[in-house]
């Protein structure tokens, strides 16, 4: 048996070993991951403020992707305009994860931040890029940009729960779901989002 046939052999030998002892899963990475991961969520180095992410809807050379990790009734009664519903068990799929674009930014939203982290760090460990989560979540966004009798605040709500009843489950239809840029001085924000170049404009709780 020559050398390159053995060579063949062991290749192939090796790759069987591996399915046979398995590679590492999602949670393997993730568990490895975490303390690196736990540093840039302390340091609010993904959390972007609601109003950047309006910019960033209203700017030609980003394309953005908004993922809603709330349940449907939450959903149904608010969203963002062009934002799509998902669950940690959907984004926990690798399949599912590879057809993100790499051009355009993604955004991870929750009534709060709670499941936007779950989610920011199940897809981190996939290698995602240009990965961020709204600060403050929907719970900000209405707090921001409703209007006073478009909302009315609920007291005392659990973590990660809608904090506003609002007058009916109007979804994106909802006037603040897709607020037009204030005409007045521009809202200050800390910049977290790099620039990319390229894309399009739009695609795809207790505070």
């Amino acid at each position: 048996m020559n050398a390159k046939i053995i060579g063949v052999l062991a290749a192939v030998g090796a790759g069987a070993g591996l399915l046979v002892l398995g590679q590492p899963n999602l949670h393997d990475r993730l568990a490895r991951l975490e303390p690196e991961l736990n540093q840039k969520i302390q340091s609010r180095q993904i959390q972007i403020d609601p109003a950047e992410l309006l910019a960033l809807r209203y700017e030609d050379q980003v394309g953005v992707r908004i993922f809603d990790l709330r349940s449907e009734s939450d959903f149904n009664l608010f969203h963002l305009t062009d934002a799509q519903r998902v669950s940690l068990e959907q984004i926990s799929e690798p399949a599912w994860a590879k057809e993100l674009s790499p051009k355009q930014v993604i955004v991870l939203v929750s009534n709060d931040e709670e499941q936007a982290t779950q989610a920011w760090k199940l897809l981190s460990t996939q290698k995602v890029a240009n990965l961020y989560i709204l600060a403050g979540g929907i719970n900000a966004w209405i707090e921001r940009y409703a209007k006073p009798d478009q909302k009315k605040p609920i007291a005392n709500c659990k973590n990660d729960q809608l904090g506003f009843r609002l007058p009916s489950s109007l979804g994106s239809r909802h006037p603040a779901a897709d607020p037009e840029p204030s005409h007045g001085p521009p809202e200050k924000f800390e910049k977290k989002v790099k620039s990319l170049g390229g894309g399009k404009r739009k695609a795809g709780g207790c505070g």
